[in-house]
């Protein structure tokens, strides 16, 4: 009497929690499209954001979009519709490498952005102050190429070379990891799982009967979505000790931990036999990974609203309004370096080659070196016209237009297709006049003075209160010790 009991209220509590996993496993069905057109819509009202533009908006895209939909789809096999048990399998398969692998495509161009923005700011790659100094030299009576041409020369193929080969390992560990350990073991993972399968239990209608699922799904699945999680964790680990004011290391490493935790948390769903809480926390997972990877870079869903922008900086976070707000350090030490007042104006930082070079490596740690450049560029270009030929003013122009002005250019800067379109006019009917350049380079510097000189502001604050806050600490410990 006793046993028939516990197996009546067995399978009471066996009937309960197929209702409330049903439950949830609607819930999630609506409330999941809802989200992730939410963050979508988000996406796209900030896709014209330079710092947005920064963070590689297409892999941001295929990791949310694909296997947040695969997961939504596999919430609806879980209600029996009558799919097969192999689709379920395909799509479990696929969300893996779906959702970890571009965070390590992005760890791995994250590293490539830095190598190329710290090159550039160090060398001034194909520069025009270089030109500049190989046509004076050229231009000067009875005198041959100095040896300082020459190695200035030098220095720039150097630095060409460099460049192509940053480019070339860049596009090499990206393939290596698209093909070599996501497209390959997820084949091969494919096939041996419907190789190694009963063909009746892959055609299987009933979910409850798709687990426990076949050994290869089982287990080397979840083995592959591992190791590449580590991999990805450990590409960002390489940059620890950059300086990425972006933050963009932190939120790829962030995606990461997120999927690995979730993921842990599924096979240990799994191994106490509850295979059908496993679609509603998979998407629990990609609706977590696609918060961390949209909402949080762009603010909050108070962003749809063109409010205030968050972006989490390196031990830090700073605010960026519509408008040009303006940061004031408390700290008076900090206002003034060798001479220049920071909190004075961005005109006044650049008015010295100390302020040029600190804006500059602060611009570089938010891969944005390329405006910096263009606004010096700019101001070589009008000594050249104060000084050159005509001949000259137009190639210099020409050299300008095709590194920072030209769409799709190297170091391509923000200028509006209307004024870049100008200037491409100006340079082909051969109307180059000094002024040639000054809207673009009014544009960029409005540009820096609105977003990048804010943060390089709230940036020196920070390390300031950091440095006061262990000088405290550090007379308190010698004052106990003491």
């Amino acid at each position: 009497m006793s046993g028939s009991n516990s197996t009546s209220s067995v399978e009471s509590d066996a009937a309960e929690l197929s209702e409330t996993v049903k439950l949830l496993t609607l819930i999630n069905i609506v409330f999941f499209p809802i989200f992730m057109f939410a963050c979508q819509w988000l996406l796209h009202q900030h896709s014209t954001d330079r710092l947005m533009r920064k963070r590689s908006m297409t892999m941001i895209r295929v990791a949310s979009l694909v296997p947040g939909w695969l997961a939504w789809f596999n919430l609806i096999i879980s209600m029996e519709v009558g799919v097969p048990c192999f689709v379920f399998y395909i799509f479990a398969l696929l969300i893996a490498p779906l959702s970890i692998g571009p965070q390590l495509t992005r760890a791995i161009t994250l590293w490539s952005m830095f190598k190329l923005s710290h090159l550039v700011l160090s060398t001034e790659v194909l520069s025009v102050k270089r030109t500049t100094s190989k046509r004076h030299t050229k231009h000067r009576e009875g005198t041959s190429v100095s040896a300082n041409s020459n190695s200035e020369t030098s220095n720039a193929v150097k630095s060409a070379i460099e460049v192509t080969m940053i480019k070339r390992v860049t596009r090499l560990a990206i393939n290596i990891t698209i093909w070599g350990l996501l497209v390959f073991p997820t084949t091969l993972l494919l096939i041996f799982s419907m190789a190694l399968s009963n063909v009746d239990e892959l055609m299987e209608e009933e979910f409850p009967k798709c687990f426990p699922e076949p050994i290869v799904v089982r287990y080397f699945s979840p083995a592959n979505g591992l190791f590449v999680a580590s991999l990805a964790i450990t590409a960002t680990c390489v940059l620890r000790n950059s300086s990425d004011e972006l933050g963009i290391r932190r939120e790829i490493t962030r995606n990461v931990i997120i999927w690995a935790v979730t993921y842990v948390a599924v096979l240990f769903v799994r191994s106490f036999d509850l295979g059908r809480l496993q679609p509603i926390m998979i998407s629990v997972q990609q609706m977590a990974l696609t918060y961390s990877m949209i909402v949080l870079p762009c603010g909050g869903f108070c962003g749809m609203l063109g409010g205030v922008q968050v972006f989490s900086g390196e031990g830090s976070s700073y605010r960026q309004s519509s408008g040009s707000p303006s940061y004031r350090s408390s700290a008076s030490s900090e206002r003034s370096v060798a001479g220049i007042d920071f909190e004075s104006g961005l005109d006044v930082v650049l008015s010295s080659e100390g302020g040029i070079r600190k804006f500059a490596e602060h611009c570089a740690r938010e891969f944005s070196v390329e405006n910096i450049r263009f606004w010096q560029a700019v101001n070589q270009y009008r000594e050249i016209c104060n000084s050159e030929t005509a001949e000259d003013m137009k190639e210099t122009a020409v050299h300008i237009y095709e590194e920072y002005v030209k769409p799709g250019s190297e170091f391509q800067v923000n200028l509006p297709m209307t004024m870049a379109k100008q200037i491409k006019k100006d340079i082909d009917t051969d109307n180059v006049t000094v002024e040639l350049l000054d809207k673009g380079q009014l544009e960029i510097f409005n540009l820096m003075e609105r977003d990048s000189y804010q943060r390089f502001l709230q940036s020196r604050a920070q390390k300031t209160r950091r440095a006061s806050t262990a000088g405290v600490k550090g007379r308190r410990r010698k004052s106990l010790s003491s």
